[in-house]
């Protein structure tokens, strides 16, 4: 605003143009204005301390919001750098699989002996409910052999097993492997196959099907009765929801992935497995739809599997399982606290955050005393360890103290 201090405006025609003239390059705050024989000068605007103080402030702003920009537009820049140098031939492969282009190798490690270090589901310690649908399942795959023999659609295409992270999702997927008779298993992370280089996963997806569905081709050409079951582990990375302004690129993603999954579907001798550490999203979900995966994708997963947290006696016969046959963890097994430390690990309802990924966590700080014995004060100790991990309330950190 002007500040126009004990000044009168004269009267000027409209033939006569205002004359600006500054008295000195030192003194810009004066300004003279003259029209014919009269003058007035009026004192400049950036004289307000407060117009000053508001300016500068505007000023530093835009400046902040113009360098954000261009950083963001450099990191968009390099980021695709890469890529483009890929297509135009300006990067060899070994540069590539340095930013994380997967090769057929890699595939090639992807493949799980079964047969080795791979649970079966009677060592799993499954809830109630998850044992009633594995009958099912088990039911549909023995008679599989028998649909498809009548050229009937596959009832074990596609299973989708979600819920928190550490409950045993990835061990249930290789004990559902197992139920194949002559299966082989490629474990597909998706943190690997999703490096943060534009066009660089969708890369990865193209390749990686181009090779199991030549595989799979492969053997039905030979008559072969093997069935490929493809896990796709950590799938949130690739199928949550985005409604950023910036979705673009995960919205590229998902599309590559569906025409990946697709690809595989059509192969009658290959069979999908995903996980994923977030929900469906369904009725009375009050989770946000951000956190919840694609429902477009999720709906073409025949079979969908929720693995919930671990509870109290499945935690009991997890670690009775581990110890057996451990003579110095007798005195531990016949604690008679030993229930009760399994309990207040799981919480009341299964409160606590705990998973069998925790219960690993307490193996590992195990510290046998001198008498090499493992004892239930090993055991509280370490569960001690991880108390904020798994959101222990005080009540049952006091609780575990006394069990000592």
């Amino acid at each position: 605003m002007l500040n126009v201090q004990n000044t009168v405006i004269p009267k000027v025609s409209p033939e006569t143009t205002p004359v600006v003239n500054f008295k000195s390059k030192s003194d810009v705050s004066k300004v003279n204005f003259k029209a014919g024989n009269d003058s007035f000068s009026v004192q400049s605007m950036y004289d307000n301390k407060d117009v000053q103080k508001e300016y500068k402030k505007q000023k530093t702003k835009n400046n902040i919001l113009t360098g954000i920009s261009t950083a963001a537009m450099i990191a968009i820049i390099i980021t695709c750098i890469p890529a483009l140098k890929h297509i135009f031939g300006k990067v060899d492969n070994k540069e590539m699989q340095e930013l994380g282009l997967l090769t057929e190798k890699d595939f090639k490690e992807m493949i799980v002996d079964l047969k080795k270090d791979c649970k079966d589901f009677k060592d799993l310690h499954l809830p109630k409910e998850l044992d009633e649908k594995l009958t099912q399942i088990k039911d549909k795959i023995a008679r599989n052999d028998v649909y498809n023999s009548l050229n009937l659609p596959d009832s074990v295409k596609a299973f989708l097993l979600h819920g928190p992270a550490g409950t045993g999702k990835t061990t249930f997927s290789y004990a559902l492997a197992k139920l194949f008779k002559n299966a082989r298993l490629y474990d597909i992370n998706m943190t690997k196959v999703c490096t943060p280089y534009t066009g660089l996963p969708e890369k990865n997806l193209q390749n990686l099907t181009s090779y199991i569905t030549k595989e799979a081709d492969a053997l039905l050409a030979k008559g072969s009765d093997e069935r490929i079951i493809v896990l796709f582990d950590e799938l949130d990375r690739v199928l949550l929801n985005d409604f950023s302004s910036g979705a673009k690129h995960s919205n590229d993603l998902i599309s590559e992935y569906k025409k990946c999954f697709n690809e595989l579907y059509k192969r009658k001798n290959i069979t999908i497995i995903g996980t994923s550490n977030k929900e469906i999203a369904h009725e009375g979900l009050e989770v946000p739809i951000t956190e919840c995966l694609n429902k477009d994708m999720v709906d073409r997963f025949g079979q969908k599997i929720r693995v919930p947290r671990p509870t109290a006696e499945a935690i009991e016969q997890s670690i009775i399982d581990k110890f057996k046959d451990v003579e110095n963890a007798k005195e531990l097994l016949k604690h008679p606290k030993f229930k009760e430390y399994c309990k207040l690990l799981v919480g009341e309802n299964e409160a606590h955050q705990f998973s069998f990924r925790q219960l690993d966590n307490i193996y590992e700080a195990i510290v046998p005393n001198k008498e090499n014995k493992v004892t239930m004060k090993e055991m509280v100790d370490a569960a001690m360890e991880i108390k904020d991990t798994i959101f222990l309330s005080e009540r049952d950190v006091e609780a575990l103290k006394n069990i000592k």
